[in-house]
């Protein structure tokens, strides 16, 4: 038994090894994904510019918090809470769902940030 053990052993020791030098050697290609090749983006100075926002309107700021929310809490869950509405404020938008008359229960709240479209926060409430 104790030789069978053995056996093992240095088999799958054996095996470990040969599997790191069976690989292809290192080759010194730089692998670069296809979006890097291209010089003709449009330079975004966002995060530079006290001026510029990259979520300027409301309509862009419903559509960010519906496909974060969507992923988080369901799309069938949000998309009945149509329509939403957006409100600005001191460099963030306020983006609410709203619920059909007469129906009690919570809605979704996100906040988002104007100058770059980062998610601060957000609930469901009940």
């Amino acid at each position: 038994m104790i030789f069978f053990r053995k056996t093992v052993f240095l088999f799958l020791v054996c095996f470990s090894i040969a599997s790191v030098f069976a690989g292809e050697p290192n080759q010194s290609k730089k692998i670069v994904p296809p979006i890097f090749e291209h010089d003709d983006f449009t330079q975004l100075d966002f995060l530079t510019s006290d001026n510029n926002d990259l979520v300027n309107d409301s309509e862009t700021a419903i559509q960010i918090a519906v496909a974060i929310l969507s992923g988080v809490y369901g799309k069938d869950k949000i998309e009945k809470e149509k329509p939403y509405t957006a409100i600005e404020h001191e460099g963030f938008w306020y983006v609410n769902g709203s619920l059909p008359k007469d129906w009690v229960g919570g809605m979704a709240h996100i906040k988002i940030r104007k100058k770059d479209g980062a998610v601060m926060g957000y609930i469901h409430t009940k």
